[in-house]
């Protein structure tokens, strides 16, 4: 785990594409700690790539969060 920011999980990665591993790996940050949101950003692209996701408190289950 690399930052815990008010309560959200930051993930680091320097990676030329982010693969369901990394999402994955999140996951398991989140579901071990009950932290309902976790951030995967990733500097490795040629653009900075960044997503949110959502941790359901009752299933456990793990969704990507749209921003408006």
């Amino acid at each position: 785990m690399d930052l815990v920011v008010d309560g959200i999980i930051v993930e680091l990665k320097a990676v030329k594409h982010t693969t369901d591993e990394h999402v994955r790996q999140l996951w398991n940050y989140m579901h071990l700690t009950h932290t309902q949101y976790g951030m995967l950003i990733n500097f490795g692209a040629d653009r900075l790539y960044s997503a949110w996701y959502r941790r359901d408190p009752i299933t456990g289950m793990i969704e990507k969060v749209r921003l408006m």
